[in-house]
């Protein structure tokens, strides 16, 4: 009899695909530039030019949200990876398990 996943894996299994597909993406292609402002199309609803609308400074959200993802995966891959490193040096040393013992007195 197989296991039903729970619905909370999916859902987090769908929204960390969606970033890492936008982040994919974005790297080879940006509808547009998303520190460029445009004071004439502040607010300005969903349409063909920006697909999301745009902010109070009339930055496309579509673009920024696609750059965000970058810097969150990138926060993401960065602490993991301090982590691992930090947990793999401390760990041995304090359970006295590396080399006879890290802070065995003579």
């Amino acid at each position: 009899m197989k296991k039903k996943q729970s619905v909370s894996f999916w859902a987090g299994a769908i929204m960390a695909a969606s970033i890492a597909a936008i982040c994919i993406i974005s790297f080879f292609w940006m509808p547009a530039d998303p520190e460029k402002m445009d004071t004439l199309n502040r607010f300005a609803l969903p349409s063909a030019a920006h697909l999301l609308g745009t902010d109070q400074f009339g930055r496309d959200v579509l673009s920024r949200i696609m750059e965000a993802s970058r810097w969150a995966l990138l926060v993401g891959v960065c602490s993991v990876t301090v982590g691992a490193l930090a947990g793999s040096i401390i760990g041995p040393c304090t359970s006295g398990s590396f080399y006879g013992k890290c802070f065995q007195e003579p």
